[in-house]
């Protein structure tokens, strides 16, 4: 196959391989890494490694994400899988009881890991265009999403991830690291560019918090700005915890891409839409529908792609 993605914990590298899935090497002896366990993936797409604890998390290509039980090196198991939307999982990072998983024309998805034989989609926010690379700083992940540079997104409730910031690179942004106050972004052609951190997190890093607990409702909003080119937002409440299926269709029926789906907490929720269907593929302008299902609630409206 082709490696794509590593992680180094002690004494082995755990390697993404694309074309069989994951690999685990032997690097005591640097000079002399040896292969010693490997596993078949569903997607045989291995393109990324985080690790936490006796388990890696790879990001499998089409299927999604993909739980390995590492406690033996020598035999690595697959235990828990978790479908990341329908363009599949790129890159994959992991803080605490969550994996954050970028998953191309699909954004991001947060996944809770706190039972690794049953991880669950929890979280996803619509990115503008492919998210590709993801890393983690306190409460944000920063995004590589393409053609729109690195997104800035606020974590701090895993449920609800809300893009708070963002920096157009030259290039392709496929690939960031963090470290201290600044982005190490891989930008394609444009190669790296470094970008503070402090410019991609506006003053108002918080999300405002009411000065007294309120109640909410189940509603869908009107889509803003409507019409639009190329990316609209899609608001929506919920009374109480629940699973929802925001779902984006043309006139004539046809499916066009899912940009929520998930359990997710009450209250006010965004979905962000890039004219897109869930292949990537640009649609053509017009009049799309778009639906919010949840156990008890259904909703249907309307929005305009320009060209």
């Amino acid at each position: 196959g082709s490696a794509s993605g590593v992680a180094v914990s002690a004494n082995y590298a755990y390697v993404g391989d694309r074309g069989y899935g994951f690999h685990v090497i032997d690097i005591s002896n640097p000079a002399s890494p040896t292969i010693v366990g490997s596993v078949h993936t569903p997607a045989s797409d291995g393109w990324n490694v985080a690790l936490s604890g006796n388990y890696a998390y790879v990001a499998d290509g089409g299927p999604g994400l993909r739980v390995v039980d590492i406690s033996n090196p020598a035999s690595p198991t697959i235990v828990g899988s978790a479908y990341t939307g329908s363009n599949g999982a790129w890159d994959v990072a992991v803080s605490g009881n969550y994996a954050y998983v970028a998953s191309g024309f699909s954004g991001l998805h947060v996944v809770d890991i706190s039972n690794p034989l049953s991880p669950n989609v929890v979280g996803i926010v619509a990115t503008p265009f492919a998210a590709d690379g993801v890393a983690l700083s306190g409460s944000y992940a920063y995004v590589a999403d393409r053609d729109y540079g690195p997104q800035v997104i606020y974590i701090s409730n895993p449920s609800s991830p809300i893009i708070v910031g963002s920096v157009d690179t030259p290039g392709w942004a496929l690939g960031v690291a963090i470290s201290g106050e600044y982005a190490y972004v891989a930008d394609y052609s444009s190669g790296l560019q470094v970008v503070p951190t402090q410019c991609e997190i506006p003053t108002q890093t918080d999300p405002p918090k009411p000065e007294a607990p309120r109640s909410y409702h189940f509603a869908l909003h009107q889509n803003s700005p409507n019409p639009f080119a190329p990316a609209t937002t899609i608001g929506y409440e919920l009374g109480h915890r629940t699973s929802v299926s925001l779902r984006i269709y043309d006139v004539a029926g046809r499916f066009i891409c899912a940009p929520a789906n998930g359990e997710q907490d009450a209250g006010e929720h965004s979905a962000m839409w890039n004219g897109r269907n869930f292949e990537g593929r640009k649609v053509a302008p017009g009049v799309y529908i778009y639906i919010l299902n949840t156990t008890e609630f259904h909703e249907t409206r309307k929005m305009v792609l320009l060209h």
